[in-house]
């Protein structure tokens, strides 16, 4: 991933945005709005911004991306001129969170690409007061005793790496196969990364 600084040419402004790729040749923007958008007036970061290279861990729980705004826009820049001056700051988010899936209200998704190799789930989220993320395994559209949403406890808050259980069970001993799939549905939530503890069996890197 990288993050390029895009030209508004009605603004005359640059943001920061998230760009991504498989291969390192095809890259394409990750969603329509910038990561690092610009200042407040007067926060003089309001003008332009542009990435630095390379994201650095700092301490606890964070990571960030090098920047450096400027109050004025692209066409404003007057060389020399001491009112003009730029600064250097960090851009932070917490770990793995710079996208989410996000449920402004209700929504539900499915993921059915590494079902069969999951032991353990786990979760980095956030939700409002009244938000929720339930879990379902399911298999052939059915969903798996012992394994339902109604059985999933409770998901909410603002987690990290938050282990999902089923009635306090976190191990996922069911038998799986090509049909099983892991089903989500959210209420006023985001959900930034999921983290799995794959099968002893499964030697697949």
């Amino acid at each position: 991933m990288f993050f390029p600084a895009q030209y508004n040419r009605e603004k005359d402004s640059l943001e920061i945005y998230l760009a991504t790729s498989r291969d390192g040749v095809k890259w394409e923007y990750f969603g329509n709005n910038p990561v690092v958008p610009l200042g407040e007036k007067g926060s003089s970061q309001e003008g332009a911004i542009y990435a630095g290279c390379g994201l650095v861990l700092l301490k606890g729980d964070n990571f960030a991306l090098p920047c450096v705004a400027y109050p004025f826009t692209h066409n404003d820049y007057i060389p020399g001129a001491k009112d003009y001056a730029g600064g250097y700051f960090w851009a932070t988010w917490k770990k793995d969170r710079l996208v989410a899936i996000e449920a402004s209200e209700e929504g539900a998704f499915s993921l059915p690409v590494v079902a069969h190799r999951i032991n353990k789930l786990y979760l980095n989220f956030t939700t409002k007061p009244a938000g929720m993320i339930g879990v379902q395994i399911s298999e052939k559209g059915k969903a798996i005793p012992g394994y339902t949403f109604a059985d999933c406890s409770p998901i909410c808050g603002d987690e990290l790496r938050y282990p999902v259980t089923w009635r306090g069970k976190e191990e996922i001993s069911v038998t799986k196969g090509e049909h099983t799939v892991v089903q989500f549905k959210m209420r006023q939530a985001k959900l930034f990364a999921l983290y799995i503890e794959k099968t002893p069996n499964d030697t697949t890197l």
